[in-house]
């Protein structure tokens, strides 16, 4: 995907990148990346000027309220969509005016209650767990008695009933079991310890966040946001280990609660995108769907009869306000939720962000107040410290995502004092504009605008009341914007137009009409566009285009007519469920270079074939492979790369299609998901004299290999459990014919999912995240095995007997413990791995060796013997691994 990044002294966007939005990388098909990237992406500087911004980014924005721009920026003003002249200068300042005052009330309103509700649900909540220890039946309650209030609210009509199908209920549920476990989680935490512990721990769920995004997602986040992460664990650290109280139940529940929910984000924004369901209705499904998740685990972890004893036995102590609070702590859960769902729909993340900080000091300060919970002055600090790291983490995560946020009601336009054919922005990104419906006359802010971006705008509905586009634009992005039906309906793209990158929008049923004179345009990608049924006519007279990708548009169900033009062409096209076939002519193009076709069941290549010129070609998940085979793959004279994977549903080659010959020119083959295949059903497979890379992966009933060719180099089978027995070393049925193989192994996960450091950026970097999560794990155990009072005594016996010197002893091992690793870590990237053994064995002999001297540590003969053999003997080891193999394994290398 591309990444676009501009820099000037006025203005910096923050860098373009798709994957964000979930596109997935492509494992073949590289030079499509550098056929993407636009001409434009590397400018010249000019000198800055009044008139000059470049580019402009507008993010977060559902009102009127000023905000101050960290940088100069030129003076906009607002524009209805509605309106064919400027708004005038004494009207946009009264209305700015009654706009503000009215946010800014409302916005006191929404903090004042979320703070109001949540203050009393943490009071009512803790007495009842006080008094009634069941905290999967009070995690119950609370999501019933939410559930019926939405319920009853539906049906008399004091709120709008959401309108769901089973796809939003599909993409709710992972959203609903992280809820599920995240409060149970919190609720089993506060029954244990007290509310303040409970808050300071949850108040981690940061470096949970930045972790998991890390280590399963790929994301990479700013060196500031790693260092908030400090005081948040040293906080809560500090926090724990001070508290009077502590409980290990408590402590991992709230650790617990802060994952859970950490997921629960993750996949309600990878889930949600473009969903048109507001706030508090949201919450609702979700209070709903994670009920009939908690209710059958509360009645098997608890059951009624300990509910009922339960009880009896509060209501005998308490008496009839034990009800009274049962009922408080359910709706108060609920409201308090309710409202901050729907507090994101009218503030930006940053407000939410400093009034959630804000609100998590509120619930401890109050409930330190009237539960007169102890509190040391270690353990303040280490809260203070834990709160302060949260806040930091969430100023420094949206700095790094907007650089510039100004307000936007409808759309930006310049005063009629400012001369806009002498504006120079080029670049101009819109995200998250909840108020944005049309980008009026857009042809006239510009004529420089190259790039435009626009994410997450749910209520816009056309790009341009004119249906005219910039006269320049090479580069557009439209990406959730749920109820826009098309780019220009009317229209045409612009002539200078290089990318189009549409994704996430469901009820988009059109691009243009037609291509026309569009002879610029070379990367075309659509995404997840469900309404979608073909692309404009005029496809054949693109004659630049050099990829096309439509992923996961489950209506796409035709090409248009003219098909495919003859460009070196790549193209990929994976989810199309409806799709069927290629277009006709495509045989004959003769320069088309790669295709993917992935997880469209009901797509039949024609008996024509594909064009004889491929060079690479993708197939997986299609139900019949017949047509194919039929044509025949050897017409492929210049296919290099080919990959078939199966389809559970479908068939596997059958007995009338062992006459298969592939192309003498193919030098990478992969075989994966036939799961009923016994053997590879290809003719005089050893006369592939190019053939070089050969991986068989999850093939469970393979057996048999045929007679390989000479030239191959690497061997790989994965998930293949017959024919890995049948390949065992000097022992299986097929060792000899893979014996003479430079390159052979055989793993337990698929090739493509092993992690590399290089994933991560480089060995440092990829040892710090192993620090920080060993952390995490390490933490609570140690807690637990020794404890803050063992510490306590044994630091203060160290200090008495040694002094201050004790400090720099502890300092000094904890800083070399990580310079030796991370200097180990680094020097994988330099040498090989049999120098890497060597320098091992050598730096054990040299600990020994000083460690026996310096404290003097008397050796006998036969035990300096016993250590020199156990060292001779990991030598050895690793020496003899390296060069032969681990035969359970299979894994051999060629000296």
């Amino acid at each position: 995907m591309i990444s676009l990044k501009s820099s000037v002294t006025t203005a910096t966007a923050a860098a373009f990148n798709a994957s964000d939005l979930g596109f997935r990388r492509k494992p073949l098909l590289q030079t499509q990346r550098s056929l993407c990237l636009p001409a434009h992406a590397l400018r010249t500087e000019r000198k800055p000027t009044l008139s000059m911004l470049k580019p402009l980014h507008l993010s977060s924005v559902s009102s009127f309220q000023p905000l101050k721009p960290k940088k100069s920026l030129t003076k906009c003003e607002a524009y209805e969509a509605d309106r064919s002249e400027p708004i005038e200068p004494k009207e946009v300042a009264a209305a700015e005016a009654k706009s503000e005052a009215a946010k800014k009330l409302k916005i006191g309103l929404y903090f004042a209650t979320w703070w109001a509700l949540n203050v009393v649900f943490n009071i009512y909540n803790k007495k009842v767990l006080n008094a009634y220890p069941y905290p999967w039946l009070t995690s119950t309650l609370s999501l019933a008695c939410g559930s019926l209030m939405m319920l009853i609210s539906w049906a008399t009509g004091i709120a709008e009933t959401p309108k769901t199908d089973i796809e939003f209920w599909k993409t709710l549920f992972p959203v609903a079991v992280a809820h599920t476990i995240g409060h149970v989680a919190a609720t089993v935490s506060m029954s244990k310890v007290a509310v303040s512990f409970t808050h300071i721990i949850k108040s981690g769920e940061p470096a949970f966040s930045v972790l998991v995004s890390r280590f399963l997602l790929g994301e990479t986040f700013p060196v500031p946001v790693y260092l908030s992460l400090l005081p948040i664990i040293g906080g809560c650290a500090l926090a724990a280990v001070t508290e009077l109280n502590f409980n290990m139940i408590g402590f991992m529940g709230a650790m617990i609660s802060n994952l859970a929910f950490v997921f629960r984000n993750i996949f309600s924004k990878r889930g949600m995108k473009g969903k048109s369901v507001s706030g508090m209705n949201y919450y609702a499904c979700l209070s709903m769907l994670s009920l009939l998740i908690l209710t059958p685990f509360a009645i098997a972890v608890e059951g009624p009869q300990m509910w009922a004893a339960g009880w009896q036995t509060a209501m005998s102590q308490i008496g009839p306000q034990f009800i009274w609070w049962v009922v408080a702590q359910s709706v108060f859960y609920h409201l308090y939720n309710q409202v901050s769902y729907m507090s994101l729909d009218q503030i930006s993340p940053l407000t939410f962000s400093i009034g959630n900080t804000m609100k998590r000091i509120s619930v401890i300060v109050s409930s330190i107040i009237i539960f007169h919970t102890p509190v040391q002055p270690v353990n303040a600090l280490g809260a203070a410290i834990a709160i302060l790291g949260t806040f930091l983490y969430s100023q420094f995560l949206l700095d790094d995502k907007e650089d510039t946020c100004i307000p936007l009601p409808t759309f930006l336009f310049p005063k009629d004092n400012v001369n806009v054919s002498s504006s120079h922005l080029e670049d101009l990104r819109i995200e998250e504009c909840p108020s944005l419906r049309c980008l009026p006359s857009i042809d006239q802010l510009s004529a420089t605008l190259t790039s435009l971006k626009i994410l997450h705008c749910s209520t816009l509905t056309t790009l341009s009341s004119t249906g005219h586009l910039p006269v320049a634009l090479k580069h557009l992005s439209i990406y959730s914007c749920s109820e826009l039906t098309a780019i220009v309906p009317k229209g045409q793209l612009p002539k200078t137009l290089e990318i189009l990158e549409i994704g996430y929008r469901e009820k988009l049923e059109s691009i243009v009409e037609e291509f026309h004179n569009n002879k610029a345009l070379f990367c075309i990608e659509i995404r997840g566009c469900d309404n979608l049924k073909s692309l404009p006519e005029g496809l054949e007279t693109l004659s630049s285009l050099r990829s096309l990708e439509v992923t996961f548009c489950g209506g796409f169900a035709s090409f248009p007519k003219g098909g495919f033009p003859d460009s070196n062409l790549t193209v990929w096209l994976q989810g199309c469920k409806k799709l069927e076939s290629l277009p006709s002519g495509t045989h004959s193009l003769s320069t088309f270079q790669e295709v993917a076709i992935i997880d469209c069941p009901n797509m039949s290549l024609s008996e024509e074939g594909l064009p004889t010129k491929l060079a690479q070609l993708i197939i997986s998940g299609l139900k019949q492979y017949k047509p194919l085979m039929k044509w025949g793959l050897h017409n492929l004279t210049s296919l290099t790369y080919l990959s078939i994977s199966g389809n559970p549903d479908g068939e596997s080659f059958q007995e009338e299609d062992l006459t298969i010959t592939l192309p003498r020119t193919l030098t990478s083959l992969w075989i994966q998901e036939f799961r009923k295949l016994k053997y590879l059903p290809f003719k005089d497979f050893e006369d592939l004299h190019s053939l070089e890379y050969l991986t068989m992966d999850d093939c469970r009933e393979l057996t048999f290999l045929p007679s390989l060719p000479s030239s191959l180099l690497q061997l790989c089978i994965s998930r293949c459990p017959l024919l890995k027995e049948a390949c065992k070393r000097d022992k299986g049925r097929e060792w000899f014919k893979i014996a003479d193989i430079p390159y052979t192994m055989s793993m337990r996960f698929n090739y493509v999912q092993l992690c590399r450091c290089s994933d991560f950026g480089s060995s440092v970097n990829y040892y710090a995240c192993l620090s920080m999560l060993s952390l995490l794990i390490l933490t609570p155990f140690a807690i637990a095995v020794e404890g803050p009072q063992m510490w306590a005594a044994g630091w203060q016996t160290a200090m008495s007997q040694i002094g201050p010197q004790f400090i720099w002893w502890v300092v000094a091992q904890s800083v070399f413990y990580h310079l030796y690793n991370q200097v180990s870590y680094m020097s994988l990237d330099q040498i090989s791995p049999l120098t890497f053994s060597i320098g091992n064995t050598m730096k054990r002999i040299s600990v020994i060796v000083s460690s026996i001297i310096i404290f003097r540590t008397p050796v006998q003969p036969v035990n300096a013997l016993g250590a020199a053999i156990a060292i001779l003997g990991t030598f050895l080891y690793s020496q003899i691994q390296l060069r032969w193999g681990d035969s359970r394994a299979d894994y051999k290398t060629e000296s």
